[in-house]
């Protein structure tokens, strides 16, 4: 039906938003066009009334449209022989809402757009500045941040909040792809289920005392052992046969620290310089003597001690006393090494 004047339909035609419809101006001068959709914005502009007051003078006609600017966004309201009351555009209305996911060009105050660029779908009335959110049936923003998405499916779709805090089960399905997705217990559990065990993380060659008679997991008893070198190739990389070749092929000997007290190595300092590691020291005192005086024959002497004293008395050895070795106090542990 493109290029037919409006007086020129036929009853019943359609219109469809993208016809274009010509006119007379009222001069007759010349013949003006405009689509369908433009000419019904404009049209209903016609007796479009926009302010924070219901229209009251002149009196308001059956049908009349009033923009309420109370709140924000703006309420569009009819008049219906009575008072103002919201227009609802649900499912089903004839009311053009230009459908699409860009905002029209060019939008006049009170201009409708169902913004599609979302699910769900938005209803948008433009006030002057920019195209605001409108719900459905009518409430506002304030409002619907406060309770929750005004959609006919919010209480089995949306969790409600309560100061802030949603309340409710939140169910996430799939697991998250992405750094800034929320992960699902399932998903979690399983990553931490993953996780290696804790292990020693103690370096081989590594000594340690135990008050156990048994080596701990991952250690031996450091008895001087043969060893083998391929089940241990872990420690004999790092003592090598420092401490014996074993069979000279297949093992090694481990330190043998039953009965030893450790001394530190010198590693370049003088005290107990010359010292290798591992190396052993036998027991031994530091050189010193004792002597003491006794009645006797003048003009012997005492191996390692002064001379003769002339006046009657001589210098005389001590008996032996003590154990089988020079030690201090002490207490028996178990030497292990670690593999």
């Amino acid at each position: 039906m493109a290029d037919a004047r409006i007086s020129q339909l036929p009853v019943g035609t359609t219109v469809a938003s993208t016809d274009i419809v010509p006119f007379t101006s009222i001069s007759a001068s010349e013949t003006r066009k405009i689509t369908a959709n433009n000419l019904a914005i404009r049209l209903t502009q016609l007796g479009l009334t926009v302010g924070t007051s219901a229209p009251a003078t002149p009196t308001p006609y059956n049908g009349q449209l009033w923009v309420d600017t109370q709140t924000n966004p703006p309420i569009l309201k009819v008049y219906n022989g009575a008072t103002f009351t919201t227009v609802s555009f649900l499912p089903g209305s004839s009311v053009a809402t230009s459908p699409s996911s860009t905002a029209p060009s060019s939008p006049v105050l009170g201009q409708l757009w169902l913004d599609t660029s979302q699910t769900p779908d938005e209803l948008k009335v433009y006030d002057g500045a920019a195209f605001v959110r409108v719900d459905p049936l009518g409430i506002t923003d304030t409002a619907a941040a406060a309770k929750y998405l005004q959609i006919t499916t919010a209480a089995s779709t949306y969790l409600t909040l309560a100061g802030g805090t949603l309340t409710g089960n939140l169910t996430l399905t799939g697991n998250p792809t992405t750094t800034n997705m929320a992960s699902n217990k399932g998903y979690v559990d399983t990553q931490i289920a993953a996780i290696p065990a804790v292990t020693d993380q103690t370096p081989a060659g590594t000594v340690i005392y135990t008050a156990r008679s048994t080596a701990p997991t991952g250690y031996v008893k450091a008895n001087g052992a043969a060893i083998s070198r391929s089940t241990f190739s872990v420690l004999f990389a790092a003592i090598g046969t420092q401490f014996g070749v074993g069979n000279g092929s297949t093992t090694f000997n481990v330190p043998d620290l039953r009965g030893e007290f450790i001394r530190g190595l010198s590693d370049g300092s003088a005290v107990d310089s010359g010292r290798t590691l591992g190396s052993n020291q036998v027991d031994s005192l530091a050189s010193h003597d004792h002597e003491y005086l006794s009645n006797g024959a003048s003009g012997n002497s005492v191996t390692g001690g002064p001379t003769a004293i002339n006046d009657g008395q001589q210098a005389t050895d001590t008996s032996a006393f003590g154990g089988t070795e020079t030690r201090p106090r002490n207490v028996a542990l178990l030497a292990c090494i670690k593999t």
